[in-house]
């Protein structure tokens, strides 16, 4: 045992090789455990390195934190300086960014200014206008408005006490079996002419009950008769409410059952009563109006008096002008004659003068003359763009002059 356990120790000591062995010694072979195993070295040598290890980091121990110490010092300078400058750089910008907005708000401000001025100017332009219209307004409308309102009431106020008396003459004149009895309805229309209001008395003594229409806007003269039972108005016709005209006269009709429609109007509503009849007649009112082609034909004055010379009746001396050559054969082969009277006072005088005929034309008086209050004259002209007089007819009063071309 203790001869192994020395040369155990004679080997572990004697591991490396000893310092007088020449290096011509041949390296170990690669691939020999040698060559893999770590180099042995001595426990003296060991010591002796970790000891100069200690004291060589015991001697730049100082060095390292002074390294480490002036690195963090530096590290932190960077730092703070980069942070220094980035606090820079954004003031820099929240300024610009003020400044930008400093300066759109200055912008917006101005702007603002100006519009307000602009709308100021304009709004006061335009109150001026409309004081200046209102006062205009109310100094031309007021007075006609007073006044028709007062006439309004002043015609509300008359009418009430016309109508009541209408009622109690009625009440007081009529019995109440004439009044209850079932009559045939008469529908008039012209309420405001004096013909309507005859033809309801007429009717209403022959024992009808007469119904009396007229047009928006007129003077209802038949409506205070004692003969009309009911009074209505109806639109205005024209060539764009013709359908709203008739609707009124077939709901009067429907109604009061309307038996006979007797029109009473002029010639401008004829027309549209004739394109009523048929609606009416279907619902078994008789219209005494012509038809429309009838209506027309009456209307136009050239076709009546064709009409009239076809039947053989007088017609009075017209003559057809469709241009300048007609009314120059006119003059070239007839004679023209005017009126001029009557006058405030019988005749004293006649005076012609020739103008543009150079005293070849002539004139003379067919009717009337001095000591009358009217004067006939005819002329004369052989030029073929007529004749040009002017006639003086000296009365009491005043004298009066006439132009003839």
């Amino acid at each position: 045992m203790p001869a192994c356990s020395s040369e155990n120790s004679s080997t572990l000591w004697s591991s490396s090789p000893p310092m007088s062995r020449s290096s011509s010694v041949s390296p170990p072979l690669p691939g020999t455990p040698l060559s893999t195993s770590p180099p042995r070295m001595s426990p003296v040598s060991m010591l002796k390195r970790t000891s100069s290890n200690v004291v060589m980091s015991t001697s730049h121990a100082p060095n390292n934190l002074s390294r480490a110490s002036s690195l963090s010092s530096m590290s932190t300078v960077i730092l703070s300086q980069r942070r220094q400058q980035q606090r820079q750089q954004q003031q820099h910008h929240h300024q610009q960014g003020i400044l930008a907005a400093d300066s759109r708000n200055v912008e917006r401000s101005n702007d603002s200014i100006f519009s307000r001025i602009l709308s100021w100017y304009f709004g006061l332009l335009l109150s001026l206008f409309r004081s200046v219209f209102n006062v205009i307004g109310y100094a031309i409308w007021a007075p006609a408005f007073w006044a028709s309102a007062w006439i309004c009431l002043f015609w509300v106020f008359l009418q009430l006490p016309l109508t009541a008396l209408k009622w109690f003459i009625t009440v007081l004149h009529t019995p109440a079996y004439e009044r209850s009895r079932n009559k045939r309805c008469v529908l008039i229309s012209g309420g405001s002419t004096v013909q309507a209001v005859h033809l309801a008395r007429n009717f209403y003594k022959a024992g009808a009950r007469v119904i009396v229409c007229d047009l928006e806007g007129l003077f209802g003269l038949a409506k205070f008769s004692t003969a009309c039972s009911k009074y209505y108005t109806i639109p205005r016709p024209g060539p764009r409410n013709v359908t709203e005209y008739i609707k009124a006269l077939r709901d009067i009709v429907q109604r009061e059952r309307v038996a006979y429609y007797i029109p009473v109007s002029a010639a401008s509503t004829a027309y549209y009563d004739a394109l009523a009849k048929p609606h009416l007649e279907i619902m078994g009112c008789e219209c005494f109006v012509p038809d429309a082609s009838e209506v027309t034909a009456l209307d136009d004055p050239l076709e009546l008096l064709r009409r009239c010379r076809m039947l053989g009746l007088t017609i009075p001396q017209h003559f057809l002008l469709r241009s300048m050559q007609d009314l120059s054969a006119l003059y070239e082969r007839n004679e023209v004659e005017a009126d001029y009277g009557p006058t405030d006072a019988r005749i004293t005088c006649i005076r012609i003068n020739s103008l543009s005929d150079e005293d070849n034309g002539a004139a003379w008086v067919t009717a009337g003359g001095i000591d009358y209050n009217y004067v006939k004259l005819k002329f004369r002209s052989k030029y073929s763009r007529g004749l040009h007089y002017r006639v003086l007819v000296y009365g009491r009063p005043t004298p009066r002059g006439l132009w003839l071309f």
